[in-house]
């Protein structure tokens, strides 16, 4: 394996003057490359070919954008579930299955974290309001931190911090309700909303906010360097 892991990075699409781009925000490519990673960006693409992209990743990174469709899981749309683009739902809920089956890390962010919860069998809430005092949804403040997260003393992000709680961007109006199976919730906002899911066995870690936009917090450094170097291992497809 090279020494500079291949990291698949989902982009997303927006539209400008009437054509359609494949566009993801350069931070994510920024910290890939700093932590020491070859970025290699993927736009949605169609199911079939989802296999055939993974075998040439070394770890995979779900990035932010608009709304999952409800029709993932099991939910009608609510009024304020936006920006939804069912290609890329499918596209990036047969990479997340592509790269479980060829056992190599996920790293999910926000919209990435929420996928992650739906590809595993879980639900979201399509819209958070403000009524425990936090208010997610801070988009003009990107750059800084908003709120704090209380850590599970055993999960990966405490031991990589060495410490439970972090302050974080928060930029999110969806969020986690029944958690997927074999995922493990391992970080909470302090009105209680899950934050940080994982799976060790399997290589998943995913968190709701955007520590790209954070480059200089510990936390962000210490989430890109353990996607690079999990992606410096060997596959490790489960045996079941």
């Amino acid at each position: 394996m090279s020494n500079e892991p291949r990291i698949g990075v989902c982009v997303g699409r927006e539209t400008h003057g009437g054509r359609r781009f494949d566009s993801t925000p350069r931070e994510y490519v920024t910290a890939v490359l700093q932590a020491g990673g070859v970025p290699l960006l993927i736009p949605p693409a169609p199911r079939e070919i989802a296999k055939r992209a993974v075998a040439s990743f070394d770890g995979l990174l779900l990035t932010g954008g608009g709304d999952i469709s409800p029709d993932h899981y099991g939910a009608a749309r609510e009024e304020k579930t936006s920006g939804i683009d069912n290609e890329r739902d499918r596209s990036e809920l047969a990479l997340v299955a592509a790269a479980l089956e060829r056992g190599i890390p996920v790293l999910g962010v926000c919209r990435g974290a929420q996928l992650v919860n739906v590809a595993f069998g879980g639900t979201l809430r399509q819209h958070l309001d403000d009524a425990n005092g936090i208010r997610h949804t801070r988009p003009r403040r990107r750059y800084e931190t908003v709120h704090r997260i209380l850590l599970e003393p055993e999960s990966l992000l405490a031991g990589l911090l060495e410490r439970r709680e972090l302050d974080v961007n928060s930029m999110h109006h969806q969020g986690i309700e029944l958690l997927g199976d074999h995922l493990q919730p391992m970080g909470r906002a302090e009105d209680g909303l899950v934050e940080v899911i994982e799976n060790r066995e399997r290589r998943v870690l995913a968190v709701q906010w955007h520590p790209e936009c954070l480059p200089r917090e510990k936390a962000s450094k210490r989430l890109f360097s353990w996607l690079i170097e999990e992606s410096r291992r060997d596959p490790a497809p489960p045996t079941s």
